[in-house]
């Protein structure tokens, strides 16, 4: 077995890679060519140099992937893909990688790993708590059922925001996203992503940051005073600009209050719950 670096070439053999390892998992993942780079590298914006992957006779049989960026104040790796195809587990290949990608990390790059990992998947946290990750919260991840338009009676204006300016939204943003989603990596991928509004009497009461070509809502946050209606008027919006696709929210924090019987009022289900995991270098 050979550990080496990701690199832009190896692109095809991952994704073979990545749907044999996933093809047994309890959440369908099977990406198109294209999807699959659009979620590494336009949304995740995983990094060469601490991404790896582990070949077997010219092929790739696992691979550890890693993005970087500023998060909650410290450097922080993420880690946006960890994966064995089924004939290869069972034999410590992540642990292996993780060590090596450890020896080249140096404490000037990055303070901490994060990932998150669903909480019913029991083999992978017990391994990620052996290789010393610890559990930093539960979070929720939810997909639309029917939304509806908002009526045209509707008080809520809704408009289009072309900069991504997350301080204007601090004092109704619901809860801290998790990295992917978090003010500081959302800067590095806002050219794929759509910013919308809700206005009323000249006021924002809620905003939405959302992949039009994915329907992944990357942010969301309303004011309490109007939340079922300042809700529904944007989730609107947002589906008549992605069509037929169901929408979708990933990691909420389970402590987030509100925002998530707003949501399943709305006709959203919460799909299934992950641990956050931080890994200090």
């Amino acid at each position: 077995m050979d550990i080496r670096p990701f690199q832009s070439s190896d692109l095809e053999a991952l994704h073979s890679c990545f749907i044999a390892a996933f093809s047994d998992y309890e959440v369908p993942m099977r990406p198109t060519l294209d999807q699959f780079y659009g979620r590494l590298f336009r949304k995740l914006r995983i990094q060469d140099r601490f991404s790896y992957l582990a070949w077997q006779d010219e092929k790739p049989i696992a691979f550890l992937l890693h993005a970087k960026n500023l998060y909650r104040g410290k450097n922080t790796l993420y880690n946006g893909g960890t994966g064995v195809i089924p004939k290869a587990r069972g034999q410590r290949i992540i642990a292996d990688i993780h060590d090596l990608m450890l020896s080249e990390v140096l404490p000037q790059f990055a303070q901490r790993i994060v990932l998150e990992v669903i909480t019913t998947n029991e083999k992978a946290i017990k391994l990620y708590k052996k290789m010393g990750y610890r559990i930093l919260q539960r979070v929720k991840c939810y997909k639309s059922g029917d939304i509806y338009s908002p009526s045209e009676s509707s008080n809520i204006k809704i408009q289009h925001c072309e900069s991504w300016m997350p301080q204007k939204y601090e004092s109704i943003k619901n809860y801290d996203a998790l990295f992917v989603d978090s003010n500081d990596h959302v800067l590095t991928s806002q050219d794929h992503e759509v910013l919308l509004e809700a206005i009323s009497r000249e006021d924002v009461v809620g905003y939405v940051l959302f992949q039009p070509k994915t329907g992944r809502i990357s942010q969301i946050g309303i004011e309490s005073s109007q939340p079922a209606e300042v809700l529904m008027a944007l989730l609107g919006k947002v589906q008549h600009l992605v069509g037929n696709m169901p929408l979708t929210i990933l990691n909420i924090p389970e402590t987030a209050g509100d925002i998530h019987s707003y949501l399943t009022t709305c006709g959203f289900e919460n799909q299934l719950d992950q641990y956050e995991m931080e890994f200090i270098i």
